[in-house]
């Protein structure tokens, strides 16, 4: 295999640190041949892993003529106002495509140069060591996210004391922010089913909950489509103020034999997004090149 060097300017970006730092240390791990850098006229016969955002056609340019093989590593960036999956990026600069989301591979037509695989995202190995303790539990939700587009009604729920939130989460107040999470034994996650969030954004959220051991409030997200059952007793198929309200204030009154299956749901989804699970599919994709 080439060497794999991952194309990080800032490792404290979440997406860099998550997608690039942390997967490094996993290969690290395995003896791959890993290293983060960000001199295009040094990189040489490598796979270059680039995240979010592609690099000005003259750099490009220089990696493609030093023999690198180029991958992007989508993320959310999907998600991008004013664009479509097919025309977000010049594709020809890319060798493979990395996405979060198994549909959108089925459902546009990439060009077919390229090795494009599905990955899930993985959760924050940072939670490895913590769970919520379901014995007593806080039966309002907290929606956890640093991009509130896309969710309706979130004030209205807020102003009748049905949700809290958990915003501006950064690299530097992750640690801090897990005492926050592991006061919530129910997560939320609820999209407009016409938006681009709806169909571009990774199952991160689920991810999280799922590593914590807690249930998520959930509309069925693309991302989420290969990760849960459709019969997952928090699912909320149409997302009206009313239907959403009634779900949370009758929360109590769940049955303990479908939080239960939740659970054991949310197991199976810990271990499909860890990454120690997902190293395989990793290096059978950078084999490819």
């Amino acid at each position: 295999m080439r060497k794999i060097v991952f194309f990080i300017t800032d490792p404290n970006c979440t997406a860099s640190f998550a997608c690039g730092v942390t997967l490094k240390h996993a290969l690290d791990s395995l003896n791959v041949h890993t290293e983060i850098n960000n001199d295009v006229n040094i990189i040489k016969n490598s796979i270059v892993v680039l995240f979010k955002h592609t690099l000005p056609k003259q750099h490009i340019e220089i990696l493609k003529h030093n023999g690198n093989k180029i991958v992007i590593d989508v993320v959310d960036e999907f998600i991008r106002p004013g664009t479509d999956v097919i025309d977000l990026y010049d594709y020809s600069d890319f060798d493979g495509v990395i996405s979060r989301i198994k549909r959108v591979n089925d459902t546009y037509p990439f060009p077919s140069h390229l090795n494009l695989t599905y990955l899930p995202h993985h959760w924050d190995i940072r939670l490895q060591d913590y769970s919520v303790n379901h014995s007593k539990i806080n039966y309002k939700p907290v929606c956890i996210s640093n991009d509130l587009r896309d969710m309706p009604y979130l004030n209205e729920l807020h102003n009748q004391s049905l949700i809290n939130f958990l915003v501006n989460i950064g690299f530097e107040t992750y640690e801090q922010s897990i005492e926050l999470f592991l006061k919530h034994n129910i997560h939320y996650n609820i999209r407009n089913t016409d938006s681009l969030a709806f169909k571009f954004k990774p199952a991160t959220k689920l991810a999280t909950a799922a590593a914590l051991n807690t249930p998520l409030i959930t509309n069925y997200d693309w991302a989420l489509q290969d990760l849960i059952p459709y019969d997952y007793p928090f699912l909320i198929t149409e997302p009206s103020f009313n239907n959403i309200s009634d779900f949370i204030k009758t929360l109590p009154d769940m049955s303990k034999s479908k939080f239960d299956y939740s659970l054991e749901i949310l197991k199976e989804v810990k271990y499909k997004t860890a990454l120690v699970n997902l190293l395989p599919s990793y290096i059978n994709f950078f084999n490819k090149f």
